[in-house]
């Protein structure tokens, strides 16, 4: 994968390290003490256990398939971090902490910042979007605060009922042409 900077990150399996190719051709450790494990810390003493993809997301954030931990990783700021993924070999889906994977691979992330997996023994290819929580219609996910497309009466309120579409306040327009009231749906 390229960055912003023009240096191209590497995914060296079997030195359990991301490698940093910069523009001038001078080779470095990005990340990873090149001992296989893992381990979320600081770039230096982080460890991967076959790290198979690298991308880079719009905002800068190295993302990493590190296959044999079953897990996305994420390198921002100096820090490794587990992005998805529990470790446990699997194929559930669920928010990033709780879904797993089974040998991710190839990792690339959208203008937008979803992640796409490359989930190799699944056969699948997933997305991930860290820490954001949205409510859903149909196969189609919505942020916070969006009002539901097929009841405008409600909006998206994840954090207040567990990803479901609250019911919006007396008085509040609603698409059938009618004022929303607590008791009624569109």
């Amino acid at each position: 994968a390229t960055d912003g900077n023009g240096n191209v990150l590497v995914a060296d399996q079997s030195n359990h390290r991301i490698r940093k190719v910069a523009a001038d051709g001078t080779v470095s450790t990005f990340a990873g003490s090149g001992i296989g494990g893992i381990l979320d810390g600081g770039v230096g003493g982080a460890r991967f256990n076959n790290p198979w993809g690298v991308a880079v997301g719009p905002d800068g954030t190295v993302y990493v398939g590190d296959r044999y931990n079953h897990r996305i990783r994420k390198i921002f700021n100096g820090l490794v971090t587990t992005y998805a993924g529990t470790g446990a070999a699997g194929a559930a889906n669920g928010p990033a902490g709780q879904a797993t994977f089974q040998y991710p691979a190839a990792v690339a992330v959208d203008p937008s910042g979803y992640v796409y997996v490359a989930d190799g023994h699944n056969h699948r290819v997933r997305r991930v979007r860290d820490g954001i929580s949205y409510c859903t219609v149909g196969n189609k996910c919505y942020l916070p605060g969006v009002p539901n497309p097929q009841n405008t009466c409600q909006s998206c309120q994840p954090a207040a009922s567990a990803s479901q579409w609250t019911t919006a306040s007396d008085g509040a327009a609603c698409n059938d042409g009618n004022a929303c009231t607590r008791s009624e749906s569109c």
